[in-house]
């Protein structure tokens, strides 16, 4: 796949039209929402309470002001009665950093008045990474997705676990998005959807990524595509048991520049024994002709392209793309492998279990939400004496000081990161490692 082309950071801040020579929000980080800053050279907040609201909570750091990082010492269920919400900019929220089984965010149960646990809204330079979101099963809202990015620029999300939505279990609008290596399944009947990245109400929606992530039991939008004149991005992701649609593009925005790259989609019971085509066109302002579609090395069972996408399709990518695709075959065992938020937890096993086994249904209304007990932490927060963030051991090895908090915005090798960055980077690859060595040894 050395053919194409993958746009550095400067190149995409230079698309975006900003000049931000800085490194991506971390080592791993690609596609468009690559250029989020996060809680760079900011302050450390600690979550040390699941409740959900007053000091030392989830919500608190959410609404704080100034570049933060949001670092958890707890492990646990945050039930929440109204949404979390980042409106300041400049926040990481560092969700490798808890200890044990890490944390999981849900409705308050039974609640109406919840639309959803998380919401990024007006709001830019976001980074979220090993969050588990789910609306609980009782709620009653009518609109509540697991996480809404609403009206946001510059956001990252990575390694997310969102499940049993009552709308999408994503929603999306804005410009300069990634959403990678995550899970969102089971949306739940009657609303039962992957993600709306961008409907026809919209302000704005530009420059869309989607990569390595799991799509699996949703009735449709995995995800819909629907941009402003913009690249749309949807590479190395897996889709499984639709009921009636695979990808969605859609032009009722303007026209969306739709590469679609490297994926593997793969019908299930729900799916039925005839499966639609993977990528379909919805021609919702038929007087606008400037949606273009380019595919490349996916795998599907049925047709790839509807006849409405397939009359768009083009030889090259209509825009440049924002990320490297990897050869399909190993992008979707790394997808099975890795997604979601690490360590995986028994729901997220279940449903790459189900994805193996071509088994699984759409909705999770029989499910019980796992209990606050079921991430309980396995040892204890690790030691950080200077409420830096960082491991006291991790800091020694480096030469930096555990007495010493303001180390935490140093750079020691002089590569861009922040010493904080460094740890919280090195922690996710240690999870990710964890993840899964290989089929024999994964409870899948």
């Amino acid at each position: 796949m050395s053919k194409f082309w993958t746009l550095g950071p400067l190149a995409l801040a230079l698309l975006a039209g900003e000049v931000r020579a800085e490194p991506p929000a971390f080592d791993t980080a690609r596609g468009y929402g690559a250029t989020a800053r996060g809680g760079r050279g900011g302050r450390v907040i600690q979550v040390t309470s699941l409740a959900d609201q007053g000091p030392g909570t989830l919500r608190a750091c959410a609404a704080a002001s100034g570049p933060r990082t949001c670092v958890f010492r707890v492990a646990g269920t945050i039930t929440v009665g109204s949404p979390i919400e980042v409106r300041n900019p400049y926040v990481t929220i560092a969700g490798q950093t808890a200890p044990g089984g890490g944390i999981q965010l849900r409705n308050r149960p039974g609640s109406r008045e919840t639309a959803m646990p998380l919401v990024v809204r007006g709001s830019h330079d976001v980074i979220i990474r090993h969050i588990r979101s789910r609306p609980d099963r009782a709620a009653r809202p009518s609109a509540a997705d697991a996480i809404t990015v609403e009206d946001s620029r510059r956001v990252i999300l990575d390694h997310v676990s969102l499940t049993w939505a009552l709308d999408e279990n994503l929603g999306l609008d804005g410009e300069n998005i990634t959403v990678q290596y995550s899970i969102m399944a089971e949306g739940r009947d009657p609303h039962s959807k992957g993600s709306l990245a961008c409907s026809n109400d919209v302000t704005w929606c530009k420059r869309i990524t989607f990569y390595k992530n799991l799509f699996a039991h949703n009735r449709d939008r995995n995800p819909n595509a629907d941009t402003q004149r913009s690249a749309f991005d949807i590479v190395n992701n897996v889709v499984y048991n639709p009921f009636s649609e695979f990808v969605e593009i859609h032009n009722s925005n303007g026209h969306t520049l739709a590469n679609v790259v490297g994926n593997t989609f793969i019908p299930g019971p729900w799916t039925g024994g005839s499966p639609p085509p993977a990528i379909v066109f919805h021609n919702d302002t038929p007087r606008n002709t400037g949606t273009r579609i380019y595919q490349a090395d996916n795998l599907a069972q049925g047709a790839l392209l509807s006849p409405a996408a397939a009359a768009l399709a083009v030889g090259a990518p209509p825009a440049p793309l924002s990320v490297r695709p990897t050869g399909r075959r190993a992008a979707h065992d790394e997808v099975l492998a890795t997604a979601g938020a690490l360590p995986r937890d028994a729901t997220d096993r279940r449903i790459v279990s189900s994805v193996r086994n071509r088994a699984g249904r759409m909705t999770a209304s029989a499910e019980l939400l796992p209990s606050s007990a079921a991430f309980v932490a396995d040892d204890l927060p690790y030691p950080d004496r200077d409420g830096d963030g960082m491991d006291d051991g991790w800091e020694r090895i480096r030469g930096l000081s555990a007495a010493d908090g303001a180390d935490r915005n140093g750079d020691r090798d002089g590569d861009g990161y922040t010493n904080l960055e460094e740890f919280l980077g090195e922690r996710a690859d240690r999870l990710g490692r964890g993840a899964c060595p290989s089929p024999a040894v994964c409870p899948m």
